[in-house]
């Protein structure tokens, strides 16, 4: 069993892992906003529509140093070009140690986060690479030089808000940041998490010989709150489709977002703002103390899920979430599960039951971080809507398909909010009264994700029986029974 200590600490990588994913997406996606636009002009570029475009895009940036355009892998454009003028002309295949990445890069067509790597122009940095093919043929490729030393320093800044050793390393082993000031030789508690970028992954490990959370590490999530809003509306902008009959459906969807939004962040901020205001009042008890503490954390949870589920959405609808396949025993996945949410449903006084074929085994090949994702995501939505004495069960059948079922009792969903048409973000009780929270974001990764994984993801809903969701696979040889 896990010390409170080691839970802390598992929690303090959790945040800096979302708080770097955040400060990375804004470049990222500012790369693939330029990569469609030269998609949707079949190659075309227009430096003067370019650069305005990017001097506005820029304003809502922290770290990006500069944006490249390579037709055919040379540099034809940089903007700001001021201070950039040597990289002008660069032809990729000239620089050794960078052209077989880029060569893999043509050939496999996704995208690469690289660095730290020495720039021509001086200095160290990031860069985020995106393919362009125009008509099914390679055209070139965006490159976004991310400055390290400021990407650095912010996480610097939030790493000092623990007390905690920690280090990150590149996909190489490399270790480009650590707090020197800590030891972690001698520490107690060690944890290490993968950060998913594209097409790789850094790995961050935090270490403490004693508890690394500061009395008010709530306000990580309070600071980020204003960064989470920004990076949310930046990104339904870029992914609007530009077609005149589809300007009035994003503005309502972006619109009814950001309402779902600012309502399902009311309560937890209300929480922290008011924890945060009474541990500051001088003579509180311990026992009260540590009630705000608690307090405060739980809600801080809350709102890095929530953040979470946006960063992982918003890589999956541009093919970037990162998937590992490998072989998972599902029935033993399922079990896990399902002990999990039985005595979830019990403190809620639902039924929760699991049907499972009879003394079988059965091999999947998919990513079961992923599968556990969604299958989690569908169990909490199931017992969110749930009454008492309702019933939730989780089933596997296997014949022509692969198949795993949610079935609960509850009021059911409205047909329009359940159709392929369905509008992303919508519930069918979107009034700032509603009793239930939720920005709708959840269903919508769910089935990102779930067709990442080549499988389908079907809702069948009744108002007088309730919902049933599955996911499945077709039966293939690799999805097999053990003999």
């Amino acid at each position: 069993m896990k010390s409170s200590y080691e839970s802390e600490l598992h929690q303090v990588a959790t945040n800096l892992n979302s708080f770097i994913l955040n400060e990375l997406s804004e470049p990222i996606y500012i790369s693939i906003g330029i990569s469609s636009y030269i998609q949707s002009h079949k190659g075309s570029v227009n430096n003067d529509v370019l650069s305005g475009w990017l001097e506005s895009l820029f304003n809502y940036t922290s770290h990006t140093r500069n944006i490249g355009v390579a037709p055919d892998n040379v540099l034809q454009f940089i903007f700001p070009l001021e201070g950039n003028e040597e990289a002008i002309g660069i032809n990729y295949q000239d620089i050794p140690d960078q052209w077989p990445a880029i060569e893999q890069f043509m050939i496999t067509g996704k995208s690469q986060f690289l660095g730290p790597i020495t720039l021509v122009q001086g200095g160290k940095a990031f860069a985020y690479r995106h393919p362009i093919f125009v008509d099914g043929h390679y055209w070139g490729l965006v490159s976004t030089i991310i400055e390290a030393s400021s990407i650095l320093s912010s996480i610097k800044r939030e790493a000092e808000l623990y007390d905690a050793s920690i280090r990150i390393r590149n996909s190489e082993g490399e270790t480009f940041y650590s707090n020197e000031t800590k030891t972690a030789d001698t520490a107690r508690y060690r944890v290490s998490q993968d950060v998913p970028l594209p097409n790789t992954s850094w790995q961050l490990e935090a270490a403490t010989s004693g508890s690394p959370i500061a009395l008010y590490s709530a306000r990580v999530a309070l600071a980020g709150f204003w960064l989470f809003i920004l990076t949310s509306s930046y990104w339904l902008y870029i992914n609007v489709k530009s077609r005149k009959s589809e300007k009035r459906r994003a503005q309502q969807m972006k619109s009814q977002f950001l309402a779902s939004v600012s309502h399902e962040l009311k309560t937890p901020l209300t929480v922290l703002q008011g924890s945060l205001s009474l541990l500051g009042q001088p003579g509180l008890s311990t026992e009260k103390r540590t009630i705000l503490v608690n307090a405060a954390n739980e809600h801080q949870q809350r709102l890095n899920r929530l953040i979470l589920d946006i960063l992982d959405y918003n890589l999956a609808i541009n093919q970037l979430l990162p998937i590992q396949i490998q072989t998972v025993e599902l029935i033993s996945l399922l079990q896990n599960i399902a002990a999990e949410y039985e005595s979830k449903c019990k403190q809620l006084r639902m039924h929760f039951s699991i049907k499972l074929p009879e003394d079988e085994s059965y091999k999947l090949r998919t990513d079961s971080q992923r599968l556990e994702q969604v299958l989690r995501h569908l169990l909490d939505n199931a017992a969110k809507f749930c009454s008492a004495d309702d019933s939730v069960e989780l089933s596997l059948i296997i014949n022509d398909k692969i198949a795993i079922s949610i079935t609960d009792t509850g009021p059911g969903i409205p047909k329009q909010f359940i159709s392929s048409d369905a509008e992303h973000f919508s519930q069918h009780d979107s009034s700032d009264t509603r009793q239930q929270g939720g920005t709708g974001l959840g269903l919508a990764l769910c089935k990102e994700v779930i067709a990442l994984l080549d499988g389908q993801l079907l809702i069948e809903s009744d108002s007088a029986k309730g919902t049933r969701v599955t996911i499945s696979w077709p039966n293939k040889d690799w999805h097999s029974k053990k003999p």
